[in-house]
């Protein structure tokens, strides 16, 4: 490998594991999602959900 094909492969993939590791610290922080995600499951599961036998 060339020198400039190995500083592109170190770029590429600080490019994706840091965009990985800033979404989870985001979202961590912001528990906004998680509180909707959480609403969301315990309506469906008041309601029997898209997989219960007893819905439709």
């Amino acid at each position: 490998m060339t020198a400039t094909a190995i500083v592109f492969l170190v770029l590429s993939a600080l490019l994706i594991w840091g965009g990985l590791v800033v979404s989870v610290v985001l979202l961590r922080r912001d528990g906004r999602l998680v509180e909707e995600l959480d609403a969301i499951e315990r309506e469906d599961a008041g309601r029997g959900g898209p997989g219960d036998a007893r819905s439709g």
